[in-house]
């Protein structure tokens, strides 16, 4: 499958979740195989995902299939990122004082 061929495939979870069309490719340089695949979704492209090819179940000509806890595993980092929510402030100071 060329590259073109490939950026036009759809990524969808094992249950059916729609994630997005791969945009890009990881490629390992030494054995010139595809290591991770780059997702976008599809809605306003705001969503990426990045896919180990260990975590594709099936790749058919018109989709390329993954395990369903790909889209959790992204919200989990997603929800990592907004920070604690019980954080204390600190208070600021200008230096010399």
């Amino acid at each position: 499958m060329s590259f073109s061929q490939m950026k036009k495939l759809k990524v969808e979870t094992a249950s059916g979740d729609v994630l997005g069309n791969v945009y890009d490719l990881v490629v390992d340089a030494n054995t010139h195989t595809v290591i991770q695949y780059k997702v976008k979704s599809s809605v306003l492209r705001t969503k990426e995902y990045l896919i180990h090819r260990g975590q594709i179940v099936r790749c058919k000509e018109d989709k390329i299939i993954v395990e369903d806890n790909v889209a959790k595993e992204v919200r989990s980092v997603k929800e990592k990122a907004k920070g604690d929510p019980k954080a204390e402030a600190v208070a600021m100071r200008k230096s010399g004082e």
